[in-house]
């Protein structure tokens, strides 16, 4: 599945470069001026912020999918601003209380960020589930593929990184260094606008890949609100828990 996503991003990649540049770029402009304008109430900011995020990933999942994308997508969250800004908060948080935790803790940080990677996805795409289970449904899809994650993201970070050394290197040659040390510089710029695009594409064919293949509800599947379970039938009630069913597009 790896090798299926790295070469359906770098397709998508070619043909919506520029419209994904433009709207992350927008996002980026926009999650800034909110922080700064939020001023004495940070978690105003960072909730507004957050919902906003959720419709950047919006928008890397409809280019996956080869859907249009636009600016209004952004603020997709906002349509369903109690769902959204509640689970997103909810990962917030769930990511940023093991930062409390002196040098491991960023360590588990990291993991749970790889955990809950799919969770503005599901909040989104998938109504039908709480935004506190969102969390434990992006765990339990991101199960197995943590690894391919974040390997795709170290590549990354590492093609620039490395170039970043040679350009450093060569900046240290008399005369011509200077040449060099500018194109380090304009990489350096250039890296920090992309690579949270890049990273966002690779979360979203990571998730499309694998909703389509493990997750994707047949024409028959009920969905349990309460535990998640996914059966076939015509049942009313939830084998596992006994919660009413709600089938995809209605409730039975």
């Amino acid at each position: 599945m790896f090798n299926v996503i790295c070469s359906k991003m770098l397709k998508v990649f070619k043909e919506n470069q520029k419209k994904l540049f433009g709207l992350s770029l927008l996002y980026l402009l926009m999650s800034v001026l909110i922080m700064i304008l939020s001023g004495a109430v940070p978690i105003l900011g960072i909730c507004i912020v957050l919902v906003m995020a959720a419709g950047m990933k919006l928008t890397f999942l409809s280019a996956y999918q080869k859907k249009s994308v636009s600016p209004e997508m952004l603020f997709a969250g906002f349509e369903s601003l109690k769902h959204v800004s509640t689970g997103m908060l909810w990962m917030f948080f769930n990511v940023a209380v093991w930062l409390l935790i002196p040098v491991i803790g960023i360590f588990f940080a990291v993991i749970k960020a790889y955990e809950y990677r799919f969770v503005p996805y599901i909040l989104l795409t998938r109504p039908e589930i709480r935004p506190i289970d969102a969390l434990e449904a992006s765990a339990n899809e991101a199960n197995g593929f943590k690894k391919n994650m974040f390997l795709a993201d170290v590549v990354i970070i590492g093609v620039i990184a490395v170039a970043e050394l040679i350009l450093y290197a060569m900046s240290l040659i008399p005369v011509v260094g200077v040449i060099f040390a500018t194109a380090m510089i304009i990489t350096s710029f250039i890296a920090l606008l992309c690579v949270p695009f890049l990273r966002g594409l690779i979360s979203a064919s990571f998730y499309s890949e694998i909703y389509n293949k493990n997750i994707k509800p047949s024409k028959h599947s009920v969905i349990c609100p309460c535990c998640l379970a996914k059966t076939d039938g015509d049942g009313m009630y939830c084998s596992k828990c006994g919660e009413r069913l709600v089938e995809t597009g209605k409730t039975i």
